[in-house]
Order: C-alpha cells, then sequence, then structure tokens
C-alpha cells in the first residue's frame, strides 16, 4: 500500500461525503418512519425491521466519519464551513426531534 492511498482525504471532499451520508440518513429515517405509519400485516413488520437494521448501519457509518471528522486538518476554509455545516443541521435536527419526542410525551401525560 503507498503511503498516499493512505492520507486521510482533502476536506472538502470530505465535506461532500459525509453530506451523502447524511442525506442517506435522512432518507433512510423517513422510509422508517413511513413504515411504521402503514404497519399493519406481517409482511409490513417485516420489511419495516428491515427499514430499521438499514438505519442502524447508516448511523453507524454517519457516527463513524464524524468521528474520523476529528483528525482532520481543517486549514481548508470551504471544507471546514462545509462539515460545520453539515454537523450543525444533524445537531439540529436530533434536538428537534428530541424535543419533539418531549413534548409530546408531557402532552400525553396531561
Amino acid at each position: 500500500m503507498r503511503l498516499e492511498s493512505a492520507a486521510l482525504p482533502v476536506v472538502t471532499a470530505f465535506a461532500f461525503h459525509v453530506q451523502e451520508a447524511y442525506n442517506s440518513l435522512l432518507l433512510a429515517l423517513e422510509e422508517v418512519e413511513a413504515g411504521r405509519l402503514l404497519t399493519g400485516t406481517v409482511e409490513g413488520q417485516e420489511e419495516n425491521e428491515v427499514l430499521e437494521e438499514e438505519l442502524a448501519k447508516k448511523e453507524v457509518v454517519m457516527s463513524e466519519l464524524l468521528r474520523l471528522a476529528l483528525s482532520l486538518d481543517y486549514g481548508d476554509e470551504i471544507g471546514r464551513r462545509r462539515v460545520f455545516s453539515v454537523v450543525s443541521e444533524w445537531i439540529f435536527l436530533f434536538l428537534f426531534a428530541w424535543l419533539i419526542g418531549v413534548v409530546r410525551g408531557y402532552a400525553g401525560s396531561s
């Protein structure tokens, strides 16, 4: 293996990989949520389990990409901004979903 092939990707290119993984994760999440609404048959439940397994795999990929992001050189301003933008959006959506769950739980207990 050559040393060049072992190097970390340029931050800008890496940012696009993170964006692609993030978009894929969102699509999988939407499919799981739609599947939960339509689950009524055994086949629907089995399909939903497959979708949830795919979602879990995509979550692992996103987690590993974010872990890798910690060791990149952020001297590239465009790449730094792009990675920051993707991660900020991801954190915002996660917190928003969590807050919606809290509010639903509070409304359900009243």
